[in-house]
């Protein structure tokens, strides 16, 4: 069977995986959502129920959002830290969440935030999976390489759950299938020497003509690449060797001008880049534009925190993303609202209105201050729709 039959077959199957991923957020969003985020709330509550959190807040006697709301308090980080830190260096489990931790990622303040099996999966369905459905249902996917630009650093704790950046340890557990698609191979994007990695990332790149999508944490990160390419292409067309495709590459590198389009010069098929670590727009997003022209798009895979995904993108460079009813339950403080003694349910809030999230994940964290303020701008269906305003991560 050719590479290129390969590809095909891998790409028709994430889409099949995305189209079902796809199916479920019409289902939950075309419900009232307050419904759905009652359920998990409830089935949350009762699955912890004997942890130690759970016990301490007495969760088995809670039988509605009211009574949640009341007897549990609001939360930040420091809550949770003792709790963490038994995990991590004592391997206690049953503390905050009854799950089986799978791995723990790492805030923007150097935190480690426990994610259990089910979070995995949450954020590896609602943002690889509904950007794959995007990329596709737009024809960008089924007959090229991706060109791989994660941080896929992960190491493993002496409990066998993984540490490290959760897209990370989504590329391990499918090394298999990705390293028949991927550019640079996956073992490239393990390596810790990130000098050497930056370097043989823009060799492979440059290496594949047959690329479709990008995947990075950044726009930042596509940017890097294009401008080490800029400066050190002569290298890398030695380092390719005498064929082909380093012809074709210094063809179109001599004639390049600094900072202008270049991406549908090198790679012709390459329709779009999926961004995992951007909530908006930036203004590396412009000189991104710069180098890819108009041929190529920009998918965002909504609002994912450390804590878990808070939202999907449904459209093609598109910044407003739906909340998810059985990703997490939400709460809302109006920015007007000082305390957190009134917070708000999905079925409370407004179009037009600003709001700091407030959240219960599915992996033990509860009624916790993300530090994430948004303003609802519309609706899909029935479920709201949010663009990010700030996030100062300080939950």
């Amino acid at each position: 069977m050719t590479d290129e039959k390969v590809i095909k077959m891998i790409n028709e199957a994430l889409w099949a995986d995305s189209m079902r991923i796809r199916s479920r957020i019409d289902e939950t969003t075309f419900a009232p959502p307050m419904q759905t985020q009652e359920d998990l709330l409830m089935r949350l509550l009762r699955d912890n129920s004997h942890t130690e959190y759970g016990v301490k807040y007495d969760f088995s006697s809670i039988q509605c959002v009211s009574d949640y709301q009341q007897r549990v308090p609001v939360s930040t980080y420091s809550d949770y830290l003792p709790y963490i830190t038994r995990m991590i260096e004592k391997d206690e489990k049953n503390l905050l969440t009854a799950y089986r931790t799978e791995h723990f990622t790492l805030s923007s303040t150097h935190h480690r935030v426990p994610l259990t099996r089910l979070g995995v999966l949450s954020v590896n369905e609602y943002t690889l999976g509904t950007a794959i459905y995007t990329a596709e249902y737009n024809g960008f996917l089924l007959d090229g390489f991706v060109l791989n630009l994660l941080d896929c650093q992960v190491d493993t704790l002496t409990s066998g759950a993984s540490t490290g950046t959760v897209f990370g340890s989504m590329m391990r557990s499918r090394q298999t299938l990705y390293e028949k698609i991927s550019v640079p191979p996956i073992d490239v994007l393990m390596s810790p020497d990130v000098i050497k990695t930056r370097r043989l990332r823009a060799h492979h790149a440059l290496s594949h003509e047959n690329i479709a999508y990008v995947l990075c944490n950044r726009y930042g990160d596509f940017v890097e690449l294009i401008r080490f390419i800029e400066k050190h292409w002569p290298v890398l067309c030695d380092e390719i060797g005498d064929s082909e495709r380093a012809s074709v590459v210094k063809e179109v590198m001599q004639v390049h001008a600094i900072g202008t389009q270049l991406v549908t010069q090198l790679w012709s098929k390459l329709r779009c880049i999926i961004v995992f670590g951007e909530h908006r727009f930036t203004s590396d997003t412009e000189v991104l534009r710069n180098y890819c022209g108009t041929d190529v798009h920009l998918i965002l895979t909504g609002i994912c925190i450390p804590e878990g995904v808070v939202s999907t993108t449904l459209h093609i460079d598109d910044a407003e993303s739906v909340l998810l009813p059985d990703s997490m339950f939400y709460e809302f403080r109006h920015l007007s609202d000082k305390s957190y003694r009134h917070l708000l349910t999905i079925d409370q809030i407004k179009a037009g209105q600003d709001y700091e999230l407030v959240i219960t994940n599915l992996s033990g964290f509860y009624r916790y201050r993300t530090g994430m303020n948004v303003r609802v701008v519309g609706r899909y269906h029935e479920c709201p729709t949010v663009e990010l305003i700030d996030f100062d991560g300080m939950g």
